[in-house]
C-alpha cells in the first residue's frame, strides 16, 4: 500500500540554499487557527513565504536544536512575521509554525538568541 502525501501549500528554497516546505494541515490546522484568524489566507500565505526565502534574520530556536526562526518585517498582517521552521537534515526544512509579532513582543522572544543569518552584522 502506497503511503500518501501530505498536500503542499508550497516548497520554496530559503537563503542559505535550503528547500522548506509548508504542508496544508499544518497551515490550516495549525496557523491558520491559532495565529492568523482574523487574516486573510492568501496573504498569510505570501507573508510566510517571502520570510522564508528573503529573511531579515534567521535565528537558531532557543528551545528546539533542530529549529531555526526566520523573521521579516510584514507587509501584511503585522510588524513582524515570524516562521518557526523545523530542519530534520541539511538540506529540507518543514514549517512548524508562523505568527505574527510586534516589535515589543519581537524584542523579547529573540533576546539572548544566537543568530545565524546574515553572518555579517549584530
Amino acid at each position: 500500500m502506497k503511503k500518501e502525501e501530505r498536500p503542499k501549500v508550497f516548497s520554496t528554497s530559503d537563503p542559505l540554499n535550503r528547500n522548506v516546505i509548508l504542508y496544508a494541515d499544518t497551515l490550516e490546522k495549525h496557523i491558520m487557527e491559532r495565529h492568523y484568524t482574523t487574516y486573510d489566507k492568501s496573504q498569510v500565505v505570501d507573508d510566510i513565504k517571502s520570510t522564508v526565502e528573503k529573511p531579515e534574520k534567521i535565528y537558531y530556536d532557543k528551545y528546539i536544536d533542530i529549529r531555526e526562526v526566520f523573521i521579516k518585517e510584514s507587509s501584511h498582517v503585522s510588524d513582524f512575521t515570524f516562521v518557526v521552521v523545523e530542519y530534520k537534515d541539511d538540506n529540507t526544512g518543514i514549517i512548524a509554525t508562523s505568527y505574527p509579532v510586534n516589535k515589543k513582543k519581537l524584542g523579547r522572544q529573540m533576546k539572548n538568541a544566537k543568530k545565524k543569518y546574515p553572518k555579517d552584522e549584530n
